[in-house]
């Protein structure tokens, strides 16, 4: 098994992605995602995937996005891209383990199934920054911080 790492450098002010790989000889290569998944890294998501559609040439990669706390417009059009990409050589990808933030980022925009996620995260867990689920329907309240980006105080999700 190795693991690889990657990660562009980039300004100490801003937002990174790290997408660490795991692989062996006997199993599927499998992709821990950890960071935001936005304008800004959604390029480094794609190369990752892209290199190892390239190299490894799998059936299946595993993605883990326990590690995402963010995801916008621009990482779900990179993830959309990645698994376009991953059929073009006969591969899928399955997202596997996102925070309930990026879960319902995935529900709303229609990509749960797409990305084989039939299992919703442990109503218990909590989203970074944000209180613990809720099951009755409201509205999520996160108190103000950079994650955020301008929301303000509440989100409605």
């Amino acid at each position: 098994m190795y693991s690889d790492l990657s990660s562009d450098a980039q300004p100490a002010n801003q937002p990174s992605l790290l997408v660490d790989l795991h692989c062996s000889d006997t199993e599927f290569p499998r992709m821990f995602v950890f960071g935001e998944v936005d304008d800004l890294t959604a390029g480094q998501l794609h190369t990752a995937v892209g290199d190892v559609l390239r190299d490894q040439r799998p059936r299946r990669i595993e993605m883990d996005l326990h590690g995402v706390s963010f995801l916008d417009s621009a990482g779900i059009h990179a993830l959309v891209l990645c698994q376009a990409d991953a059929k073009q050589v006969d591969c899928q990808i399955t997202l596997t383990r996102p925070q309930r933030l990026v879960y319902r980022v995935l529900q709303v925009t229609g990509l749960l199934e797409h990305f084989g996620l039939t299992t919703p995260p442990p109503s218990n867990a909590t989203t970074p920054g944000g209180p613990p689920a809720t099951n009755r329907g409201e509205p999520l309240s996160f108190p103000p911080s950079p994650d955020t980006r301008g929301l303000g105080s509440t989100a409605v999700i």
